[in-house]
């Protein structure tokens, strides 16, 4: 009875002795994939900064941008407000002195190509001066 005892005691010891050592694996792989998602984490957190400072950055120049664009437009404005004042008293001046129109000029009428060929292709007509 000893001797079965002594047989289980051993076999129980064995396979403990087999649970730890795959436990021990398992244990070894989590601590390197440990290692792994922390480096990548690192990583992850250096490119969250870099991506938070770009968009600060763009953020100031926009506006910088929208104050500039807005002076631009105010500018415009203005010299819009001027235009119509100009446009305003040009057109009131242009009705004070209507000029009569003068006639426009009746255009020059060309000769066609054609009519042009037609004419110098003409046989000539001699005179006799007798």
């Amino acid at each position: 009875m000893d001797l079965i005892a002594d047989g289980l005691l051993l076999s129980a010891a064995l396979v403990a002795i087999f649970y730890c050592w795959a436990v021990n694996r398992r244990l070894g792989h989590l601590k390197k994939q440990s290692a792994d998602l922390t480096d990548k984490l690192a990583n992850l957190d250096k490119t969250v900064m870099e991506v938070r400072a770009a968009i600060a950055e763009g953020r100031s120049l926009a506006e910088e941008e929208r104050d500039r664009l807005g002076h631009l437009v105010k500018n415009a404005d203005n010299l819009r407000r001027d235009m119509q004042r100009a446009a305003m008293t040009l057109e009131k001046s242009a009705k004070r002195v209507e000029p009569e129109p003068e006639p426009a000029p009746k255009p020059v009428e060309r000769e066609s190509s054609l009519s042009r060929v037609k004419r110098l292709n003409q046989p000539k007509k001699r005179r006799d001066v007798s």
